[in-house]
């Protein structure tokens, strides 16, 4: 039996944008304290939120499985609160869902393939 579902992935242009018009204080609500609160230059302020993610993998292509390939990705979101403390512009380096999901997807896919290819190698050497 085979399931699948549909789901629609917003860009993060469009969910960044749903911010525009909203209170500093909503902001903190739903974000926390900013990392770093700055000058916007014209007597507004910046709210700036920073992610860090390191993610492990073992490298699929040394034999002996004892290598691990590390990636850091570091990710931030800046809100621009105008004097009246409302949100007014932002920035962003986060990557649209759909782009997470496919990275994502594609690690499992290989840690499956992996973990297929050393079953099957188990169960040929049992004689099963």
């Amino acid at each position: 039996m085979l399931f699948t579902s549909c789901y629609t992935v917003q860009p993060i242009s469009t969910v960044m944008d749903s911010w525009k018009g909203s209170t500093e204080h909503q902001v903190i609500m739903q974000f926390g304290a900013p990392t770093q609160t700055t000058s916007d230059g014209a007597g507004g302020k910046v709210l700036n939120y920073t992610d860090h993610q390191s993610t492990s993998v073992l490298n699929p292509y040394n034999p002996y499985r004892t290598s691990v390939n590390t990636y850091d990705n570091s990710w931030y979101k800046e809100f621009y609160i105008n004097s009246e403390g409302k949100v007014y512009s932002w920035r962003t380096n986060y990557p649209n869902p759909r782009e997470l999901n496919k990275e994502k997807t594609t690690v499992a896919v290989v840690a499956y393939v992996i973990g297929f290819i050393v079953f099957i190698a188990i169960l040929a050497s049992s004689g099963g």
